[in-house]
């Protein structure tokens, strides 16, 4: 293996330890009990969180912000592409090389996108009213390493460079703000629990919601 890599791996260790330590911190919170008694089911709730409760309909955020929610969710899954193709150059797997096309199209657009959400969060007041560096930082580390994918993806680029962005990338991920990769799939799980247990989330609950709409 080259340097490159090697460096990657080591970076992939930090990475793991410190998101071991985080999740083992949340995981050992002691949460006060529920006293009263159940209405619903926690594991249809944790189902419901999970899956019809990401819908974009069902969170008024992105039911006003339409727009910003495309762009967010395409960011984001330029982010899981790139990693994907990572893991294929790193391992040396052949792909055909209409992927390789087509993944430098989707990952320059990816990265278009979250140029236009940093530009928003500098150019809007309230935006930038509760933003930190961290902010700004993660989003230019982020779209950088999709666009630098891209880059080697299109041969613009060595191979060898994307190892060592994407190891700092992963050593970056526990200790800033996109430490919430970590943390979604907990919080999704806690909120399952709690909301599937008083009834508030299950099949039921969301026939009736809809029913209720004026």
């Amino acid at each position: 293996m080259s340097h490159a890599q090697w460096f990657l791996l080591a970076c992939l260790a930090l990475f793991a330890a410190a998101a071991l330590r985080i999740l083992r911190q949340v995981a050992s919170v002691r949460r006060p009990g529920n006293l009263d008694a159940p209405r619903g089911s926690s594991g249809k709730g944790v189902a419901y969180s999970l899956t019809g409760a990401m819908l974009p309909w069902k969170k008024e955020s992105a039911r006003l912000h339409a727009a910003v929610y495309i762009l967010g969710v395409a960011y984001h899954g330029g982010t899981f592409l790139g990693f994907l193709w990572l893991v294929v150059l790193f391992f040396r797997a052949g792909l055909p090389p209409v992927a390789a096309s087509a993944s430098v199209a989707l990952l320059v657009l990816t990265a278009l996108a979250g140029l236009v959400l940093l530009a928003r969060r500098i150019s809007k007041a309230n935006l930038r009213y509760f933003s930190s560096p961290d902010d700004y930082f993660s989003n230019i580390l982020v779209t950088g390493f999709q666009a630098l994918t891209a880059a080697v993806l299109a041969e613009a680029a060595p191979t060898g460079a994307l190892f060592v962005y994407a190891g700092v990338l992963l050593v970056y991920i526990p200790f800033g703000k996109l430490r919430h990769a970590l943390y979604f799939g907990l919080a999704r799980y806690y909120l399952g629990l709690f909301y599937g247990r008083r009834g508030v989330w299950s099949d039921e609950s969301s026939r009736t919601w809809r029913s209720q709409r004026p």
